[in-house]
């Protein structure tokens, strides 16, 4: 060995000596630092929660896309691992924090199921219909589904002839199972789902969402423990009878959420096997559909009972006929408490009610109506709502008792001053009016009729009592060439109240635009308070 060789290695000993020094002192450094210090609980909550939001985002967004999420995208959360030897130390001896299994590869998820011990799973699989990532997902699915008993949470995404293959790791029956989601992509005709699956063999089921081109409740598949249920046909056939949708739902009394998309049949059954169907817990219900009908929409809402319902979402067609849902949806809001505040949205296409009750007595319902969440609300849509809104809206409110309404909101479109006066007129205790967006120009003419009567006074006014006015994001300017004042005529209103005897007392401008010409000035001589936020 000459004299440089033997220079060039005595270097390379003593560089790998100071290498390790250096890393040693690293060591020593990193130990005293914050995050060295950081409870180790603390640290896998963290990075579980990392976890969990890389991993959804993922999903997401893929979620309708063509392309599979590549594994590198769903599982980016372990580079948390690779950062120092104590990060790594501590996500290896969390089994939680790698139980959710984003199905990519055999090697991988046999890593990964190694790497949660016992610990319930969560697995997500999205298998596509193209080799070999078929072949290869199938086969790591089918190594996740022998552990059966431990998935807590599954949800497949795959061609109905691969759940046919997957039948035998179907089949076993789990105490653990929580959720079970399917969405089956390809056959035209009946999906052969596993029985198994949904029967009471799965005894903690409360979730289970399938969506598949063709769903059939011949003899009800479905566990009674079930709290949320979502059905979903992908085809226009024949779909589910009244009667077998009644016979399946008597036997789930737990439900809380009911979701049907494409799924009852267009035509109404001649004799429905049940007259009512009581489900006592259900808060949340939707239906809709391409083909879903007013007519099946009123004969279904006829036939259940639902004492605990918030929430009722329709999308029918035509929506021309949405005043069959009157009378089914009236005696559903008969149920409810005092209904106190209530909002009424219309626009092209969807007719929203919210109504807040009185279960709070002590709580002012004008600020019930701006700070909570409603305890009702009813959504319509499903095409042009310009010829049916009034008439619903009329006959929907005069089940909810109009007398007992003190706080209003309203963003109508297509209402005759005629309709608006029949709407108004029975909510004779209403001190806060909220109008969001521009309001209709006959509204203040609406809020000003013309007394002739000698013997008619301030009571008989539509809303009498009004004391507050609140726009949100309405606008005030003038249109000369439309010969369009709106806060001309706002002033003539109030001015005319005022006379009348039946004065406003406030008015409130919530990020709303209006003509600089002195408007404000005017008007704040027709109030008592006006209130302008930028």
């Amino acid at each position: 060995m000459g004299d440089a060789d033997r220079v060039r290695k005595e270097v390379e000993i003593e560089i790998a000596h100071h290498t390790r020094a250096i890393t040693d002192l690293k060591t020593r450094w990193n130990s005293v630092s914050p995050i060295c210090r950081m409870p180790t609980e603390l640290l896998v909550e963290i990075f579980v929660h990392h976890a969990r939001d890389i991993g959804s985002r993922a999903v997401a967004i893929y979620r309708g896309s063509t392309s599979q999420p590549r594994g590198e995208k769903l599982y980016a959360w372990t580079s948390v691992a690779h950062i120092c030897r104590h990060w790594r130390a501590v996500a290896l001896a969390s089994p939680r924090l790698w139980s959710h299994l984003y199905i990519t590869s055999p090697r991988w998820t046999t890593e990964l199921l190694r790497r949660t011990e016992k610990v319930l799973l969560v697995v997500f699989a999205d298998v596509p219909g193209y080799e070999p990532e078929r072949r290869v997902r199938l086969e790591a699915l089918r190594l996740v589904l022998k552990e059966m008993e431990r998935i807590e949470i599954l949800k497949l995404s795959l061609h109905a002839s691969q759940l046919r293959d997957l039948q035998g790791e179907l089949t076993e029956a789990t105490d653990s199972l929580k959720t079970l989601e399917f969405f089956i992509r390809g056959s035209n005709g009946n999906v052969a789902f596993v029985d198994a699956l949904f029967q009471a063999k799965h005894p903690r089921l409360q979730r289970l969402a399938l969506s598949a081109p063709s769903i059939q409740w011949s003899n009800p598949p479905l566990c009674p423990n079930l709290t949320e249920l979502f059905l979903s046909s992908t085809s226009l056939q024949a779909g589910v009878t009244l009667s077998s949708a009644f016979d399946a739902l008597q036997s789930m009394p737990q439900l809380q959420t009911l979701t049907l998309r494409d799924l009852l049949r267009q035509e109404v059954d001649s004799s429905p096997t049940c007259s009512v169907v009581s489900l006592p817990r259900l808060k949340i219900l939707k239906l809709s559909g391409k083909t879903f009908s007013p007519t099946v929409g009123a004969t279904f809402l006829s036939h259940l009972y639902l004492p605990s319902i918030s929430n009722i979402y329709l999308t029918c067609t035509p929506i021309d006929r949405a005043a069959q849902l009157v009378s089914p949806l009236c005696a559903i809001l008969h149920n409810f408490a005092t209904i106190t505040a209530l909002s009424l949205r219309v626009d092209e296409s969807n007719i929203i009610v919210r109504a807040w009750t009185n279960r709070s007595p002590s709580e002012n319902p004008a600020v019930r109506m701006v700070t909570s969440d409603c305890d009702i609300r009813l959504t319509i849509s499903g095409g042009d709502t310009h010829r049916v809104s009034a008439g619903l809206l009329t006959a929907l409110c005069g089940a909810f008792k109009p007398l007992d309404i003190t706080a209003l909101r309203v963003k109508l479109r297509h209402f005759s001053q005629k309709q608006l006066e029949t709407l108004l007129t029975p909510m004779r205790n209403v001190v806060l009016m909220e109008v969001v967006g521009s309001p209709p120009v006959i509204l203040p003419k609406v809020l000003q009729p013309v007394v002739t009567a000698p013997d008619r006074g301030p009571d008989d006014f539509p809303l009498p009592r009004l004391h507050t006015i609140w726009f949100r994001q309405s606008s005030f300017i003038a249109r000369p060439e439309k010969n369009l004042y709106p806060m001309q005529v706002w002033l003539d209103c109030l001015d005319f109240r005022r006379i009348s005897g039946a004065p406003v007392q406030e008015v409130v401008f919530d990020d709303c635009t209006v003509d600089p010409c002195g408007d404000e000035n005017k008007l704040a001589g027709a109030v008592q308070r006006l209130v302008v936020y930028d």
